[in-house]
């Protein structure tokens, strides 16, 4: 930026704009309107690690007696978080939502043609 120049515009802000709706549930950088109730189980391998920060403002784990997880969180859209959990290889197997889990099948089997 070289150069700024103030306007005699205003903006006031929506009284409908819930600043928190739209920043706290999603993950990462895409987001809609909806809200979905994501599950996810981690194997005691990662527990440890997954146990150690904040992934998502909503996030509740809980502790298995075999020592893997449940991470349990509402977001706003699945697309980054279906790549994040696909980095977990097969650390991680969604319980929730079916539709989640019926994407990630079909997105394994394209993968499994591929290599």
């Amino acid at each position: 930026m070289l150069k700024a120049k103030l306007l005699p515009d205003t903006f006031e802000i929506p009284a409908s704009f819930d600043f928190h709706k739209l920043s706290g549930s999603h993950f990462g950088i895409h987001w809609s309107d909806d809200e979905i109730k994501v599950k996810i189980l981690f194997n005691k391998k990662v527990a440890g690690y997954l146990k150690e920060r904040k992934w998502h403002p909503s996030q509740r784990i809980e502790e298995n007696p075999d020592g893997s997880v449940v991470l349990s969180l509402t977001v706003n859209h699945l697309l980054e978080l279906k790549r994040w959990i696909l980095s977990w290889g097969s650390m991680a197997h969604v319980l929730e939502p079916q539709s989640l889990i019926e994407d990630l099948k079909q997105t394994i089997a394209e993968m499994n043609n591929i290599y």
